[in-house]
Parts: C-alpha cells; structure tokens; sequence
C-alpha cells in the first residue's frame, strides 16, 4: 500500500467504525417507533381510552418528563391508538435516557482509558460493549426477557470510545487536523441517521427489531476486527507517516514527513531558501499550507508552527512572539533535507509541548471558561430537544398532520454536517476566536428564529439548531488538544463531558417552569437563552483573542 494512501485508508476505516457507533442513541426515536409497533409495553397501557394519552391530549402538551418522552421517544406512530400511554412513553423515555446520558459521562472513562493505554485498547472496548449491548436489545421483549434499559445503557456507554480515541488520527494530516477533526464531528451527527434507515428497512421489509440488531451486531463485530489494524497503542504524533505492515497486519509508523507533502513540494527541487523556525503568528494569521509552496512563493509567508505544534504553550493567546522550537538556526527548506528536519522537529515539539500536569491543565483559565461557554451552549440545545415537540404543537403542529414537524426535526438534526465546509474553513483560516463566535451566532439565530410564531419558519430553526450543534463540538473537539495537547486529552474532555451531562439535566427543571410558572409558554426562556448566547458569542472570542495579545508565548486563539 502506498504511503500516502495508508492514511487515507485509517481515517475512511475508522469513520466507518465510528458512524455505526458513535452517535447512533440521537436515532432512538426511529426505535421507539418500531418498538411501539411491536407492542412493546402494550402490556402497561390498561386503562387509557384509545388515541390519548394521559395528560396529554391530542394537540396539547405533556407535563414534566412526558415532553421529554413526547419529543425524543415519540413521533405519530402507526398504530390503532395514535398515540403511546403515558406509562409506555415513560418506559420508552428511561430507555432512551439510560442510553443518553452515559454518552457524557463515560467520556471521562474512556478519556482516562485513551490516556493510560491508548487508542486501540479504549476503541476495542467500547465497540465490544458497545456490541454486546447490541445483542441484547435484540433479544429482549417487555413480556419476558426484559433487558432494554441495560441493553441501551451499554450501546451508550460504550459509544463515546470511538469517536474520542480517534482524534488523533487528525495527526496524520498535520496542514489540515482541524479540518479532519470536524469531519469526526460531522461523523458524529450523521451516525444518529442510522436507526431512522433501521426504521424505512422496517417499513419496507416487514423486519422485526430483532432482526435488524441481530444483523447490526454481526455488522459490528466484523468492523471491530480492523480496529487492531489502524488504531495504535499510542496515539499518533503530529506529522507521523504510517504504512501497513503486511507481516503484523496493522499499520505502523514509518517516519515523520508526509510523503504526498514532500512530493507536493517537489516543485521547488534545487530552490533552497534558509527560513528563520519561528511562530510568526497564529493560525488565522498566516496559512499552513505555505510550508508547501515552492520557496520562490512562500518568501513572505509566515509559519505557523504554534498552530503545527499542537497548541504550543498549553492554551492561551498570544502569537505576536517566537515559540521555541528544538531548532536554533535556520533551516533549509528542501525535499530531501530540509522538510525532513522539519517534519521531525514538530513531531518532537508535540511530543514535548504538553509538558503541564492534569491538574495544572484543568487549574487554567482557558479550561474554565470554555468548560463555561461549551456547557451554556449545550444546555441550551438540549433544552430545545426536550421542548421540540411542544413548541412546534403551539404553533400548529399535530396529530392530524402526523407530527410532521416533530418527524422533520428529527431528520434535519441529523444532517449538520452540510456545515462542513464553513466550519472546516473558519477553523482553518479564521482560527479559533472567529470561529466560536459564529457557533454562538448560529445558536442565537436558532433561538431567535424559534421565537416567531410562524410554524413554517421552525424548518430553518431546526437547520439553524442542527449546524450550531456541530459547528460546536467540531470547534470545542478541535481546541482542546491545540491548547492542551494529546497527553491529556482524553481526561479533559471526559471532564468537560461530565459537565456537559450535567447541564443537560437542565430542560426539566426548565420545563417545570415553563408549565408551571409560565403558563405553558417557552419563548421566555428562548428569549433568555437568545441573550445568553449573544452574550458568550462576544465575550468569550474577545477574551481569548485578549489573552493571545497578553501571552507573549504563543498559544491559539
């Protein structure tokens, strides 16, 4: 296999792996669906008039943890009844939110795990757990062996590891990591579409949910067998070339300097120019990819090694100055030498530049406050998932219609990563501080547009809602190890997780609000998250370009 395609083939395999796993609980309502079919808890609904649910009437709203069930574990269903019985939704609900909640929290396991023994042993664990839990919800029924809740439980907690211990496979493109970094992220969205094709299979072939999970399950063992060969024991360094070893079967790394970026810069064979090692700025200041240009054209460029060295100086602003780097003279810039040393001197750097402890990391300013802004911005979107269905009901939305609304929601939330291209390119070449300021934008737009009474308008309030979600965790995935580095990666952002879980506890006590204080209206608190994330949208951005102007070290911004 040659060089240059090894890479390709590790980032394409473990998307693939990572798409039937990562994200896949956001798809419980197309389950939900094809359980209430099969008459899963029927059994709980015995003194309930047909087409209604108790407490929820027909183009009304659910109190308290029926929204909830209502909205993520509901759509129209295709039954004689209509509707679930509140003790079925409340079922289907504790169902989901087993599975939910464990995909925040176990992110600091599976953190911790990437940290103490690497990628391969935390991917292979969560897809075993992840499968076994498969298997389970295969063969469980709510008459007999009623395993749903555990089942559910161990797809969620298992489901985190491949999307955070793959990462580092951004490494491997070291002029476009951010870039690679949102396409996990994008991964991670679109993965949730899965159980919806589950659910047309269904309706389509007439196939039981025991027999799709059954075949999910096989489908998952098998992809498992080539996570040995592309995940590593240790994360992957910046810059690092890999090849697969036909004698291990697995691949390994065979150098540092890329070989399709050496040929690219072959352009400029016989053109030495002596280029100070020097951090002229951040990303947004100057373009990686000048490191490519034949020298004739790249004279005036500036390198951007603060931003190749993985957040050289742990997080903060600055840039105006030099970073220090393993090289004290000039380096010449050529295929066969010069970009050689290079390449090696950024794989060194990263390995050294994360040299703070855990402690030290989360004790920083720049961990709180984007711990601060991430957890805002999060509740707020789950605050909507809770309430999506009820505040489309205000606005017209109903049984008569089949809940279309609710159904176009569910489908547009998955599809964010039509974003790809403008988030990709602001992390790129805007950096960071633009960048989280146009997340925060797309959030608040989403909670403005949520507050016009006009039902058809909700179509760009999901669009608004699903591109703000990934353009958040693709930013905040994307500056965790440029501030921080890889050596803790895994356990800061299995901390901030755990945050994140905790702040998306948030919509019940809200929705208890909302019906009890509020007289069933939610736009006072879409109004308050509105000015919420207006606010973040503008100060965090100036905060951290302020601290990149006060640090004279480096840092990323």
């Amino acid at each position: 296999m040659a060089r240059s395609a090894a890479r390709w083939v590790v980032l394409g395999t473990s998307l693939v792996h990572s798409f039937l796993i990562a994200g896949t609980v956001f798809g419980w309502p197309s389950v939900a669906v094809m359980l209430q079919r099969e008459g899963q808890y029927d059994e709980l609904c015995t003194d309930v008039p047909p087409g209604r649910v108790r407490g929820i009437k027909r183009g009304g709203h659910a109190p308290g943890l029926i929204a909830a069930a209502a909205t993520r574990s509901s759509q129209s269903f295709s039954t004689p009844t209509g509707d679930e019985c509140e003790a079925q939704a409340l079922k289907f609900l504790s169902i989901f939110q087993f599975g939910f909640f464990p995909l925040f929290g176990a992110r600091l396991v599976f953190g911790m795990m990437l940290d103490r023994f690497g990628p391969r042993v935390t991917v292979c664990t969560g897809s075993v757990l992840v499968a076994l839990g498969t298997f389970l919800f295969a063969f469980s029924d709510s008459k007999g062996f009623d395993a749903f809740i555990p089942a559910f439980f161990l797809m969620g907690f298992g489901s985190p590891a491949p999307h955070v211990a793959s990462i580092h496979i951004s490494n491997l493109f070291p002029t476009r990591a951010r870039s690679v970094v949102s396409l996990y992220s994008a991964n991670f969205s679109f993965s949730g579409v899965l159980f919806l094709l589950f659910l047309w299979i269904s309706e389509a072939t007439g196939a039981t949910v025991r027999q799709l999970f059954t075949a999910y399950g096989v489908v998952l063992c098998v992809a498992l067998l080539s996570m040995p060969m592309i995940q590593p024991w240790r994360s992957y360094a910046r810059g690092d070339r890999v090849a697969f070893d036909w004698r291990t079967l697995q691949m390994r790394v065979v150098g540092t300097l890329l070989e399709d970026e050496a040929e690219a810069a072959e352009g400029a064979a016989g053109k030495r120019a002596p280029v100070e090692l020097a951090a002229l700025g951040p990303h947004d200041d100057a373009d990686r990819t000048a490191l490519l240009q034949p020298i004739d054209e790249a004279d005036d460029a500036e390198l951007d090694l603060a931003d190749a060295l993985g957040g050289g100086g742990g997080g903060g602003g600055g840039g105006g100055g030099a970073v220090a780097v393993p090289t004290a003279v000039p380096v010449e810039l050529d295929v066969e030498v010069g970009r050689k040393e290079m390449a090696e001197a950024v794989a060194d750097e990263a390995q050294a530049a994360p040299g703070r402890t855990l402690w030290q990391c989360v004790r920083t300013r720049e961990f709180g406050a984007v711990v601060a802004f991430v957890v805002l911005l999060v509740s707020d979107l789950q605050f909507y998932v809770a309430t999506v269905r009820a505040q489309t009901v205000l606005l017209g939305d109903s049984a008569a219609s089949g809940y279309a609304y609710t159904k176009a929601y569910n489908i547009v939330s998955a599809v964010g990563f039509v974003a790809f291209p403008l988030v990709s390119y602001m992390l790129e070449r805007r950096g960071f501080a633009a960048t989280f300021a146009m997340v925060a934008t797309l959030i608040a737009l989403y909670n403005a547009a949520a507050l016009v009474p006009v039902l058809a308008l909700q179509y760009l309030t999901f669009l608004l809602w699903s591109t703000g979600r990934f353009a958040l965790f693709s930013a905040y995935f994307a500056y965790l190890p440029e501030a921080f580095g890889f050596r803790h990666f895994g356990t800061l952002n299995g901390i901030l997780s755990v945050f994140m879980a905790l702040g998306a506890v948030l919509p019940y006590p809200l929705t208890l609000l909302v019906l009890r204080g509020l007289g069933g209206q939610y736009w006072p608190i879409n109004v308050a998250f509105f000015v919420a994330a207006s606010v973040a949208g503008v100060v965090y951005p100036a905060w951290l370009l302020r601290r990149r102007r006060q640090r004279p070290s480096g840092g990323v911004s």
